[in-house]
């Protein structure tokens, strides 16, 4: 499978995700839904206020990352 196909199953199919982080040191997981798709890059929403954005502004993400934008709703 191509990157984009992977996305489109990922956007289009399976919707919901697992992603995890990290609170004082213990693993947190949350069900996301990945909203939609670039070339190479799925997207997602949170608000600022809930704790999910706090773990998320406190990981120290490696540049396997580089390609997850993460977009917060306000």
């Amino acid at each position: 499978m191509t990157l984009t196909e992977i996305l489109d199953l990922l956007t289009k199919e399976i919707h919901s995700v697992v992603i995890a982080t990290t609170h004082e040191g213990k693993p947190v997981t949350r069900v996301i839904d990945v909203m939609m798709h670039d070339e190479q890059t799925f997207y997602f929403l949170t608000a600022k206020g809930k704790a999910f954005y706090e773990e998320l502004m406190d990981q120290k993400l490696s540049s396997d990352f580089e390609n997850v934008p993460i977009f917060f709703n306000y």
